[in-house]
């Protein structure tokens, strides 16, 4: 039976452990925590929608299909039985000048000029989105908003720790599935052992071993110490949500975002947030009170409403690339990379020499929801060498080999 590790069970590792074990993949997966969904992964909730882009973006092709993709897939695994709470019930993106007091960026101009210029996500469905004023934000809300932006019909939000959990558990009822999970183990190394990827602990103690290791999530910003990968630029991001209780103030019917986001109340509770604090320097009672003025300001909330975080708000780390996209399929083979062969005319990414059998699925930032569904198809794809469901381009634009390509032609340039 063909083997895999999987490193990290957040939304990205469960969802690639999932799409490897419907495959008849034998599967070992290793967590540093305790649990699964330990940090971004367990918050309270978290929303989902499509991004609209004057010129059809990378970006917003890449965040359509994700969306395209995860809701199909939720779908599918909801008919296996899978329980996790999530709605459909579409999301709000306002204007940024509505909240700010200036002209701002439009979200429904840019809309109109992707539409007019063609700017939908390739082979994947158009956006289902139109653009709405004040009054029927507000409306379709149900209360009163800061000002008017775009409805995405195919948004909504998810209870990512269920989802998790859902999908680990059907790998285990998978019959003639072979699945074991490792909890507390943090990785402190990943080397060559014959022809297999051997993972030891902090200790240096063998966890398993395996043809195939794929770093997921969260553990994308460690590759560059595992596989002597020069020219990785993922950070290691803090940010923070904040929960309030749903009886402090009217939530909205469905999520509300301009620089962050409110979600409907969710079993008794409202997120707000999210902070996003790349050099960690943000303590958590500030952020918790940048998110709750956030709050107020989509909701316009009278001053003086009393609203007090919960235990439920939490901070957690998030993996984000310098370019903001994800990072899907095979590691780039360091050693044999060089100016000359990423210079020589008519190579492509594609092309590049990889490490045998090292993967990584992650650098989802804030998008983990969108992107890990898709993410974890693409690379099951990839490594079973079948076509991904993902137009050519951009599979290439998540090319983990795109930052060692880009390095060495600049540098000679």
């Amino acid at each position: 039976m063909r083997h895999a590790i999987v490193i990290g069970a957040g939304l990205a590792g469960a969802a690639v452990c999932e799409r490897l074990c419907t495959r008849g993949w034998r599967v070992t997966l290793i967590e540093r925590h305790a649990a699964p969904a330990a940090e971004a992964s367990g918050n309270h909730a978290g929303s989902f929608h499509p991004l609209i882009a004057r010129d059809g973006n990378r970006m917003a092709r890449l965040t359509q299909a994700g969306v395209t993709y995860a809701l199909d897939y939720w779908r599918t695994l909801e008919a296996t039985g899978a329980q996790f709470g999530w709605q459909a019930c579409g999301a709000l993106q306002l204007s940024r000048g509505a909240v700010h007091g200036g002209a701002g960026s439009d979200p429904a101009v840019a809309l109109e000029q992707g539409q007019q210029h063609g700017g939908q996500p390739g082979p994947h469905k158009a956006v289902a989105a139109r653009a709405v004023a004040r009054d029927g934000a507000s409306a379709l809300a149900g209360v009163a908003l800061a000002g008017g932006g775009v409805f995405f019909e195919d948004g909504g939000w998810v209870r990512p720790a269920e989802l998790v959990a859902a999908q680990l558990a059907r790998c285990s009822s998978l019959q003639g599935t072979d699945f074991v999970s490792h909890f507390g183990r943090a990785v402190g190394q990943v080397r060559r052992s014959g022809g297999d990827w051997q993972v030891l602990d902090a200790a240096g103690v063998p966890i398993a071993a395996a043809a195939v290791v794929i770093a997921a999530g969260g553990a994308s910003a460690d590759v560059a110490r595992w596989f002597g990968q020069s020219t990785w630029p993922i950070d290691s991001v803090r940010g923070r949500l904040t929960v309030i209780d749903a009886r402090a103030c009217v939530a909205p019917r469905l999520p509300v975002h301009r620089d962050g986001y409110v979600l409907p109340a969710i079993d008794g509770c409202i997120v707000a947030g999210a902070s996003y604090e790349r050099d960690g320097a943000l303590d958590a009672s500030t952020a918790d009170r940048d998110n709750l003025r956030r709050l107020a300001r989509l909701l316009q909330l009278p001053d003086g409403v009393p609203m007090a975080p919960l235990p439920q708000s939490r901070s957690a780390s998030r993996a984000v690339a310098l370019d903001r996209l994800p990072v899907v399929g095979a590691l780039p083979d360091p050693a044999a990379l060089t100016h000359a062969l990423v210079t020589r005319k008519g190579v492509r990414l594609s092309d590049l020499p990889r490490l045998a059998g090292a993967y990584v699925a992650g650098a989802y930032a804030s998008r983990g929801l969108t992107w890990a569904a898709l993410g974890a198809e693409v690379l099951a794809c990839i490594i079973e060498g079948n076509a991904p469901p993902l137009d050519g381009n951009l599979v290439e634009s998540i090319d983990p080999a795109r930052f060692a390509f880009r390095a060495l032609r600049r540098a000679g340039a």
